[in-house]
């Protein structure tokens, strides 16, 4: 490792992380795992930008280190800092996700107590094991725009979140934090995705989570049972919106996986949005898709086109640190395209980079010579734009 290439403060975290990758075995591997925890948690009383110093050198130089550095990182970041008063327990900072799609504004914003009585009453019933003594939730419906957008913020989060526990202990099995969050949504999307956020809090070394208490139980079981039940509470606050609830569990992984199942939800949303908005038939719509990428990020930019070409709608199908199966991501996005019976299918050969009006910024999709264009909807084109 080239010490000089890094500061002082991120060098031994990639330090650290590099003996536990290279550990003799599993004792060593976990008191080695136990301090660099603790080394995390005393810098997330400063700031987390060795933290993120260290991963992304680890990111490039050793992969497996870098693994288990953002592992810890992150568990660190849903953990409250240790306090007298949570000595004989165990914190968790939980997501519940929704992915969400409407013809109308999706809901954001400030939820009702009785909301999120009822939503922590199912969540008791459905996805707590018994251990869990308490949840204290966030008085916000969040976007991704309102959450902690670093690990530090995270962390703070969980103090806040802690904090609430601490000093309104009561009867009750949960209680609300308000987080005084200007909740601005996410820009006038079709589809996106709604976070409820929370704080377990259970006996010491015990399970979050029913499935981690029952074995006989699966993760698959769990969830179906908590759509049925969410639905309940979800359906008074998606009023004239389609959405699907994602299984609620620690923070990070939940953003994770809402990522992974936003973007065929997103690109279902758009086609099912034009089926119903301007009731084209699957024989009168095609796909293009093109690679796209700039220094930061990789994306395919899909196309949703009338049968000449003429670009209708634009869906981002934004490609994941540690996707590198180009094939696999083309065949599910033509799977759904076959799903709605749309055989014509058109996949740019030239790799291209991040369009961008240069208006209103906003991005623009490819037609089927490669020229990047607004999306426009029929009213705003020729009578035979669908011909």
């Amino acid at each position: 490792m080239k010490k000089q290439s890094l500061s002082r403060s991120a060098f031994p975290f990639c330090q650290m992380a590099q003996k536990i990758a290279h550990s003799s075995g599993f004792w060593e591997g976990q008191r080695l795992r136990g301090d660099l925890l603790k080394k995390i948690e005393r810098r997330f009383l400063q700031d987390d930008s060795a933290l993120d110093e260290a991963l992304n050198f680890l990111a490039e130089e050793m992969p497996q280190a870098h693994d288990i550095l953002a592992d810890l990182v992150e568990a660190a970041a849903e953990k409250p800092t240790h306090k007298a008063a949570l000595k004989s327990l165990d914190c968790q900072l939980i997501a519940a996700p929704i992915l969400a799609w409407s013809r109308y504004t999706l809901p954001s914003g400030e939820l009702s107590p009785d909301f999120l009585r009822d939503f922590s009453a199912v969540f008791f019933q459905n996805i707590a094991a018994s251990s869990v003594k308490h949840l204290v939730l966030g008085n916000l419906l969040f976007t991704p725009d309102n959450l902690p957008q670093n690990f530090k913020e995270m962390h703070d989060w969980s103090n806040r979140f802690a904090e609430k526990y601490i000093k309104n202990k009561s009867l009750l099995k949960y209680s609300i934090v308000d987080l005084n969050i200007q909740n601005e949504g996410s820009g006038e999307f079709l589809s996106d995705t709604r976070f409820v956020v929370g704080l377990m809090v259970a006996e010491k070394n015990a399970p979050f989570f029913v499935w981690e208490e029952n074995l006989k139980i699966t993760r698959d079981e769990v969830l179906l049972n908590w759509q049925k039940e969410a639905k309940k509470v979800l359906d008074g606050i998606f009023i004239g919106a389609y959405y699907e609830a994602l299984l609620p569990s620690s923070f990070n992984a939940s953003f994770r996986e809402s990522d992974l199942k936003s973007r065929p939800y997103a690109l279902n949303a758009a086609i099912l949005f034009l089926k119903t908005s301007i009731n084209i038939l699957p024989e009168q719509m095609r796909l293009i898709v093109a690679y796209c990428f700039n220094k930061e990020n990789e994306e395919y930019r899909i196309s949703l086109a009338a049968r000449n070409g003429h670009i209708l709608y634009g869906v981002i199908w934004q490609i994941l640190p540690g996707e590198n199966d180009e094939d696999e991501v083309l065949l599910n996005i033509q799977k759904i395209a076959k799903e709605h019976r749309i055989l014509d299918f058109t996949l740019l050969d030239e790799r291209l980079p991040l369009e961008f009006c240069e208006d209103c910024g906003a991005p623009l999709f490819p037609n089927l010579s490669g020229d990047f264009l607004h999306p426009q909807m029929p009213q705003h084109v020729e009578e035979n734009a669908l011909n």
